[in-house]
């Protein structure tokens, strides 16, 4: 059996690995290809997945290829936001969250989630309309970058035992972040005791969480983090703030002494990237900032990066 794995997003996508370890292990002949796969009707079966929805009108173009008869399916978190859209141009009802067959695949992952879900309705975020509120998974399988959306926002127990379980790593990164609002010092003491923190990520997305994140950056200098040294803080922009909003908050930000990044909000529903432009804003005033804020803070990022490879990897 000849089995298409695509991942149409440029990410890496933990999806894809899982499908494509559960169908070797099925006795599959496997490929994995990205959306410029070439000669996609000599397999039987194809598997399709999509992070972002902006990859979604390349992704539909390519299933227009597939000859009737081969299994198509089409899964990711795109496709959960815009299902009614793909059935509508391809036929396919898309698989909506998460699914059974694979979620709980072992294998090596770069990724992983402890938990799903959040306790925050943020208007700009699909996650609660993907995966709800905060679902913790006890049998998650430890791998260096942890994606859980609101990490957290589990409970005690499950966090400390997810620590546990990610301490045999040589080091962890919570890439999407950690909620400011819930950061207490048995956190942060936990996270010194067991695991190797490539770095502290947190949000910044309103002015008027001001004194929580100087309150943060207080806290985890009393563990003598320094913000130049340890500390991201991503900025949504182009949502419902002015330009103003904005550079106040990065401001804030490099005189607390840490690196801010700029996120451009997009629309949930937006099949083509950074077409949106709020009235606040302008075009060119949207690229500026990502570039001011960005170039800098990936520098550092990546420099930060090469360091904790050369380390873990001696």
């Amino acid at each position: 059996m000849k089995s298409l794995i695509v991942n149409c997003d440029s990410d890496y996508n933990l999806a894809c690995e899982k499908i494509a370890s559960r169908l070797k292990r099925d006795g599959h002949d496997v490929t994995k290809a990205g959306i410029d796969v070439k000669n996609i009707n000599k397999y039987d079966n194809i598997y399709l997945s999509a992070i972002y929805t902006w990859n979604i009108p390349a992704m539909i173009k390519l299933v227009q290829q597939i000859t009737a008869g081969t299994k198509v399916e089409i899964g990711g978190p795109a496709a959960s936001v815009m299902a009614d859209y793909i059935l509508l141009k391809t036929g396919i009802k898309p698989k909506i969250g998460l699914d059974a067959r694979f979620d709980s695949e072992p294998s090596k992952y770069l990724s992983t989630y402890t938990s799903r879900g959040c306790i925050r309705n943020c208007e700009f975020c699909s996650i609660p309309l993907i995966e709800g509120k905060t679902k913790e998974i006890h049998d998650f399988i430890p791998a260096p970058i942890v994606l859980d959306p609101n990490f957290l926002a589990c409970s005690k127990e499950h966090i400390i035992n997810s620590c546990e379980k990610l301490s045999a790593l040589p080091a962890v990164d919570f890439l999407h972040g950690l909620d400011a609002r819930l950061l207490e010092s048995w956190h942060i003491e936990l996270f010194f005791k067991k695991l190797n923190l490539v770095c502290w990520r947190f949000t910044f997305d309103s002015l008027k969480n001001e004194s929580t994140l100087k309150n943060v950056l207080a806290m985890l200098k009393n563990y003598q983090i320094k913000p130049a040294e340890k500390i991201i803080i991503y900025c949504i922009y182009g949502f419902s703030d002015t330009p103003e909003d904005a550079w106040d908050r990065v401001n804030l930000i490099t005189s607390l002494k840490a690196h801010p990044y700029a996120m451009r909000y997009q629309p949930l529903d937006t099949l083509e990237k950074d077409s949106y432009i709020h009235k606040n804003w302008t075009s060119t005033k949207l690229v500026e900032f990502k570039q001011l804020c960005n170039i800098p803070t990936m520098r550092w990022l990546n420099d930060l990066l090469r360091r904790v490879r050369t380390t873990t990897a001696r």
